[in-house]
């Protein structure tokens, strides 16, 4: 028989409850679920701070997606591509090519992911200079999102 008395639900269920809450776009449990978090001192390690991260950019809390980033340990390719996705889906080129750079300023290599989700946004934004810019080492993916913007 399991015993129900003190548990409390830990970084996995956290993760899946923020991740669900981005998915349906629930901004309201999904703040009870950080409030709860916090009253519970839940602790959080990188993969608890990208369910956060997606979850406030999927519901179109960018501020503090971005904010959550910021205070985030050990900030990773993934983390970073959350975020850049999201800009790029709310059309923000200019927070979305700063991020990019501020990326590479700390260190952190982008990725296939990473230069796909600049490129398409600079097609759609007409960014026609940043998009040849950002271009090095280019995939068939790439390709084709210069081909977009040229086009």
């Amino acid at each position: 028989m399991i015993d129900s008395g003190d548990s409390k639900p830990d970084e996995v269920t956290m993760v899946s409850a923020l991740s669900a809450c981005g998915h349906v776009g629930d901004i309201e449990l999904g703040d009870w679920i950080v409030d709860y978090i916090a009253k519970n001192q839940v602790n959080f390690g990188v993969s608890g701070y990208r369910s956060l991260i997606f979850m406030h950019a999927r519901c179109g809390n960018l501020r503090e997606a971005k904010r959550v980033l910021e205070e985030m340990n050990g900030r990773d390719i993934v983390s970073y591509n959350t975020l850049i996705s999201a800009f790029s889906a709310n059309e923000d080129g200019v927070e979305m090519l700063n991020l990019f750079s501020k990326m590479k300023e700390v260190g952190i290599e982008p990725d296939r992911v990473t230069y796909t989700d600049v490129l398409t946004a600079c097609s759609c934004l007409g960014l026609l200079e940043e998009d040849q810019r950002t271009l090095r080492n280019p995939s068939a993916d790439h390709y084709s999102c210069l081909d977009d913007i040229l086009s």
